[in-house]
């Protein structure tokens, strides 16, 4: 019976600690976004597209100086891509702007430094996300021997289809590592440096249309496509 009581003493004051660790707290920042990018026959030349996230975080404190962040929050990704590639004489280029909307989920092991008035912090991780939207502005020129063929010009912008059926465009879900540096400050306000790393081709590999659905459905370009961000976060805790 003494044990019994003992242990029950134990794992209440386990969790009265570990509930007076746990804190919620809110954030949103900017984030240049880019995809890492191959087309079988293409060239490639891949430029920064900006975005924005929001969300909220729980941070459970594991002993004085380590954490676990677990978070959810909107991520707008994409990128912004130029692709030429030659056919006999006829060469074709494509600009496209891809914008992706994620909803995603960070889990995050945190080191905290006592530094000045607040804590230095450094964390790695992962991520799951799951797409909700995919939009793509586009513009298509072909050169017939240096001549504009201008039957082949197209400009525009579509929403492309999300799933992991074979005919999809965009893949649903997206994952991938998570690295992050930043300082909170005693009264809960907090700056942090991240990024995230794809690791899942987010584009359906038997897709001919490739980065943006403006590519020819008579070539087979073997797309593969990977997500990656920098993002620059402020944030506050609640309950600092």
């Amino acid at each position: 019976m003494k044990k019994i009581c003992l242990l029950a003493s134990v794992a209440l004051a386990i969790t009265t600690s570990a509930k007076a660790q746990v804190q919620v707290g809110v954030m949103a920042g900017a984030n240049a976004n880019n995809q890492i990018d191959h087309y079988t026959g293409q060239t490639t030349n891949n430029q920064l597209k900006v975005g924005f996230h929001a969300g909220g975080l729980v941070d459970f404190g594991i002993c004085r100086n380590f954490s676990i962040q677990d978070g959810l929050m909107y991520v707008m990704k994409g990128g912004q891509q130029e692709r030429e590639f030659v056919n006999g004489g006829l060469t074709t280029q494509i600009k496209d702007k891809l914008t992706l909307s994620y909803i995603e989920m960070p889990l995050t092991f945190v080191y905290k430094l006592p530094v000045g008035s607040g804590r230095f912090m450094i964390g790695a991780g992962g991520y799951g996300a799951v797409c909700v939207n995919a939009n793509d502005k586009y513009k298509y020129q072909a050169k017939m021997d240096g001549s504009e063929v201008s039957a082949m010009a197209m400009e525009g912008g579509k929403d492309l289809t999300i799933g992991n059926d074979a005919g999809e465009q965009i893949k649903r879900l997206d994952f991938g590592a998570v690295g992050m540096l930043g300082y909170q400050m005693n009264n809960g306000i907090f700056v942090k440096a991240s990024a995230d790393f794809g690791l899942y081709n987010i584009v359906n590999g038997n897709s001919t249309y490739g980065f943006a659905g403006t590519q020819p459905v008579t070539t087979t370009v073997d797309p593969t496509s990977k997500n990656q961000s920098f993002m620059l976060t402020v944030g506050y805790m609640i309950g600092h």
